[in-house]
């Protein structure tokens, strides 16, 4: 039931979301809208996992990777569609029709949760909901806005990021007084689960990143309409969607912990191979980020897999929790480096290119001649002050792209440390515990 009720409070807010009438309505129906995503998402990965038999795991993780992993890509090319066709609330409205018949179908064919999986009735831990409303809140202001705001040169963010801390720490400390905590840490006892936790937040903030970078590069550097971006990307849904089904179905085959492996490895390379340069072909584009969809898209399910069978049958609701709350704080996080580091190298690169170019030489002027194509520059004819603004502009995105590319490559030195990680997962589980010999690990 909170799976269909779930759905149906994000139904209900998204035909709301369209309807608003200004920005204030928006923001509260698009926050009631993401309380019923939450109940959906970590609900229905349990629902799966409780249904389908261990040797069908992997393959009943990949149906819900596909979701987690490919929606994203779609989004862009769907969202800018309706954009530019119709109209922006129709990136909301499209939810209606899908979320009611879902309901439905729910309704009709969903069975209840096998007991096991059954949560029991708890008091809810309201000193625990409210840390982590106000840390995790306080988190997010503190990375969606430090940039704006110049990081802790502002008493506001300042302010963020001591809320935050003061509020964390007790959040992770007090689920070892109580019986039934809001998150119950307790799980993180298990190696095999603990490494998978870090895993999830490590390769979400290279995810999250790349999600940033990819379109702001074609939309702020390259000039893309929206729809434009949109089918640059689709290629990329669709190599997702290959690599989520079969990862799912390789990992009840082979042992998940190598299924993992390839892909983390696959989506390093990908992350660090990314050109984002100013004469960067369209073609280029779709093809980089094709193959990072595809690496990156093998990960979710047999990470997920590999996880939550290292888990009692009656952990696995809070251990689903646990994994879906590190992938957005963690993506968050990811997003918010992103764009401050890319702000960071963007100066510096310009810094240099602007100290290296005299506009009144004439290779200068053949320098940026070569480049007229990629911008639409014309300079020819005009006064030098106006070529004079042209060429400020001509370096300015040129920095702009090469401190993208660079930001993509620390974003995969970054992700070096998930392949590291994988490698200490073990068939075996600690002392004093078996492993299902039909679950291969």
């Amino acid at each position: 039931y909170i799976f269909l009720i779930g759905l149906a409070i994000f139904t209900v807010m998204s035909a709301l979301c369209g309807l608003a009438p200004n920005l204030h309505s928006m923001e509260i129906t698009r926050f009631v809208q993401g309380i019923g995503s939450g109940m959906v998402i970590t609900t229905g990965m349990t629902l799966l996992y409780a249904t389908f038999p261990k040797h069908q795991q992997g393959m009943a993780m990949g149906f819900f990777a596909f979701g987690a992993s490919v929606a994203p890509a779609i989004g862009p090319t769907l969202g800018g569609v309706l954009t530019d066709a119709i109209s922006w609330r129709w990136i909301f409205y499209i939810n209606v029709p899908v979320g009611l018949a879902a309901v439905i179908a729910g309704i009709l064919f969903l069975d209840k949760t096998p007991e096991a999986f059954r949560p029991k009735r708890v008091p809810l831990d309201l000193i625990g909901f409210i840390l982590m409303a106000v840390s995790l809140g306080a988190l997010n202001i503190f990375l969606s806005k430090g940039q704006e705001y110049n990081w802790f040169e502002s008493d506001f963010i300042l302010g963020c990021f001591l809320v935050f801390l003061f509020t964390f720490i007790p959040f992770v400390i007090v689920p070892f007084t109580k019986k039934n905590p809001l998150i119950s840490v307790r799980l993180l006892r298990h190696p095999i689960f603990s490494l998978c936790v870090a895993i999830m937040g490590l390769n979400a903030i290279m995810r999250f990143g790349v999600w940033v970078l990819v379109p702001l590069y074609m939309e702020n550097i390259r000039t893309y309409p929206t729809i434009m971006i949109g089918f640059i990307l689709l290629p990329g849904s669709l190599f997702g969607a290959i690599g989520t089904f079969a990862a799912g179905i390789l990992a009840d085959k082979w042992r998940a912990k190598w299924v993992l492996v390839i892909g983390l490895i696959g989506g390093v390379w990908a992350c660090m191979s990314f050109q984002t340069q100013p004469e960067t072909s369209k073609w280029v584009i779709a093809y980089d980020y094709g193959k990072w969809i595809l690496f990156t898209s093998v990960v979710f399910s047999p990470l997920l897999k590999v996880a939550l069978s290292r888990l009692e049958e009656h952990e696995t609701n809070m251990g689903a929790t646990i994994i879906n709350v590190t992938r957005l704080v963690f993506g968050s996080a990811g997003s918010a480096i992103a764009i401050a580091l890319a702000a960071q190298k963007t100066d510096a690169i310009y810094t240099s290119l602007a100290a290296r170019l005299n506009y009144g030489e004439a290779w200068t002027r053949q320098f940026i001649a070569s480049k007229i194509d990629v911008y639409g520059i014309e300079w020819l004819g005009q006064s030098f002050h106006e070529w004079k603004a042209q060429m400020q502009m001509f370096v300015e995105n040129t920095a702009m792209a090469y401190a993208y590319q660079d930001t993509l490559f620390f974003l995969g030195l970054i992700s070096i440390s998930t392949v590291v990680i994988s490698l200490f997962i073990k068939r075996k589980r600690g002392k004093g515990e078996e492993l299902n010999p039909s679950l291969k690990l």
